[in-house]
């Protein structure tokens, strides 16, 4: 179980930083607010507090199982195959099953600087919910003067089994990508990357079975 939740909690702060800063990884002058793909897939920005850099909030259902839900997010090998720019994650203390203090990574195109981020996962478990909170844990490790240090980041994701037989996944992340990235910029490219990861991941899902698993 312990070694479950592990990989629970890295696959997930891969999450909120991949998500995130994924938006500086291209330049097209696409803005939007709102994408909507489908009845069962939406993303879109929102206001935070009084932040110039946007929240994203990502939605999607699958009539997959929860727990077939839970494995493939949680599945770190196949993390980089619906989130490209992952270098490093590591588990840095394991303070219970459900908390962890971790440390990511992420190549950002030229001429960014690859940022590092330091977060704290804490994990609930209930009968037809999986929540997973992300907050910055960063006077918890020191200082690389190597990457940009990401000091602001919050997420959420909840698993939720529905009482029509679909999972609905709710996703909500935001960020200070630090590095004086401009926000204009950053949210102009956050729908377009976010929506493309998680189609990425939907596929993985769709295309899953719980055979594939042996925990």
């Amino acid at each position: 179980m312990s070694e479950l939740l592990n990989k629970i909690g890295r696959c997930f702060a891969i999450c909120v930083v991949l998500v995130t800063l994924i938006s500086c990884s291209s330049v097209q002058d696409k803005p939007s607010n709102v994408a909507l793909l489908d009845a069962n897939f939406t993303v879109e920005l929102t206001q935070y507090q009084q932040s110039s850099y946007k929240q994203i909030e990502a939605k999607f259902s699958t009539e997959q199982s929860l727990q077939l839900v839970f494995r493939v997010i949680s599945d770190l090998e196949l993390t980089t195959q619906w989130f490209d720019y992952l270098k490093e994650i590591e588990t840095l203390k394991m303070y219970s099953n459900n908390q962890f203090l971790l440390r990511s990574v992420i190549n950002s195109p030229w001429p960014l600087t690859a940022r590092e981020i330091i977060t704290c996962v804490d994990t609930d478990f209930e009968a037809q919910t999986i929540s997973i909170r992300v907050n910055s844990c960063s006077e918890k490790h020191p200082i690389n003067d190597a990457f940009v240090r990401v000091i602001d980041v919050k997420s959420t994701w909840t698993l939720q089994q529905q009482a029509s037989g679909r999972v609905l996944i709710s996703y909500e992340a935001w960020l200070d990508p630090s590095g004086n990235i401009p926000a204009l910029f950053y949210n102009q490219q956050l729908i377009d990357s976010t929506t493309d990861s998680f189609q990425k991941l939907i596929k993985l899902i769709e295309a899953s079975s719980l055979n594939q698993y042996d925990y």
